[in-house]
C-alpha cells in the first residue's frame, strides 16, 4: 500500500482553495442578506470540513477500509451524497413550514377581505340612508340665520 495515508499536494491545494472559496461565497451571501444565518451554518460547517479534510485524511482512509470501499474517493462521494440528502431533508422541512404559514395567511386574508366587504356594504347603506334623508341647510347659511336670529332676540 505504500504511502496511502498521504494526500498528494495538488489535491491538498485544490481542497484548500475549494473550501476557502465556499467560505467566501457563504460569507458574501450572508453579508448581502441573500442567505439567512440559520441556513449558512451548515454551509460554513461544510466549507470548514473541506479545509479540515486535509488533517483528517488518515481517518478517512480508516473509514474507507472499515466500510469496505475500494478507494477513499468512494467514501468521499458517499459522505457528499449523504450531506446532500440531509440538506434536501432540511429544505423539505422548511418548505413544509412555509406552506403551512402561507395557508394560514391566506385564510386570515380571506377573513379580512370578508370583513372589508361587510364594512363597505355597511358604509354604502349608511350613505344611501344619508342621501335619502332631507338635507339640512348648508353650514354657511345656517350660521347667517343664527346670527340674524340672535340679533333679533337682542333687539
Amino acid at each position: 500500500m505504500g504511502n496511502v495515508d498521504m494526500l498528494p499536494d495538488n489535491q491538498k491545494i485544490f481542497i484548500i482553495l475549494t473550501g476557502c472559496l465556499l467560505l467566501v461565497v457563504v460569507v458574501e451571501l450572508i453579508r448581502r442578506r441573500k442567505m439567512l444565518e440559520q441556513y449558512s451554518a451548515i454551509w460554513l460547517f461544510i466549507s470548514l470540513c473541506a479545509v479540515g479534510f486535509i488533517w483528517i485524511y488518515p481517518l478517512l482512509v480508516r473509514l474507507t477500509h472499515l466500510i469496505g470501499a475500494g478507494y477513499t474517493t468512494s467514501t468521499i462521494l458517499f459522505c457528499g451524497l449523504f450531506a446532500v440528502i440531509l440538506l434536501t431533508l432540511q429544505l423539505s422541512v422548511k418548505i413544509s413550514e412555509f406552506a403551512f404559514h402561507i395557508k394560514d395567511m391566506i385564510q386570515e386574508l380571506t377573513l379580512l377581505a370578508h370583513k372589508v366587504d361587510q364594512l363597505s356594504q355597511r358604509l354604502e347603506s349608511l350613505e344611501r340612508r344619508r342621501q335619502s334623508e332631507p338635507l339640512l341647510e348648508p353650514t354657511g347659511q345656517g350660521r347667517e340665520e343664527k346670527k340674524a336670529n340672535s340679533r333679533k332676540k337682542r333687539a
